[in-house]
């Protein structure tokens, strides 16, 4: 899963409201490192940030402004970095099916590394998701 590390093509990519926010706020990258620190897990964001807060020394002061401006003194549900790499994933694996009649499902299977069961089980699931 790590090539689906890489920088993000969008928040809009995203399932989820909070992960989609937060890389429109906080950029892809600040927001796997933020998942990885505090994923999983609740955290109050504080009103204003200091440079020794956890949240700024995850992702830096700057970027801790702006996530104190958005949700400042409101408890974020922060996504794990497992579930922000699996939606992206997940997505890209049903866009490549559907976009072109020569991508089987044997062939992505073997292109990301996953059975061709899991293949056929991440197509079905995202595509009654868009629905």
């Amino acid at each position: 899963m790590d090539r689906f590390k890489e920088e993000s093509p969008g928040p809009d990519y995203y399932p989820t409201h909070t992960t989609s926010r937060l890389i429109e706020l906080i950029g892809y990258t600040m927001t796997i490192s933020l998942s990885t620190s505090f994923g999983g897990r609740q955290i109050l964001v504080p009103i204003t940030t200091h440079e020794t807060h956890p949240i700024a020394l995850t992702i830096g002061p700057i970027k801790a402004e702006k996530l104190s401006r958005e949700f400042g003194g409101l408890t974020l549900d922060v996504p794990s970095e497992t579930s922000i790499i699996r939606q992206r994933r997940d997505k890209f694996i049903t866009e490549k099916y559907h976009s072109s009649p020569d991508v089987s499902i044997a062939k992505l299977a073997s292109e990301i590394g996953l059975s061709a069961k899991m293949v056929s089980k991440i197509i079905n699931k995202t595509t009654d998701m868009v629905k």
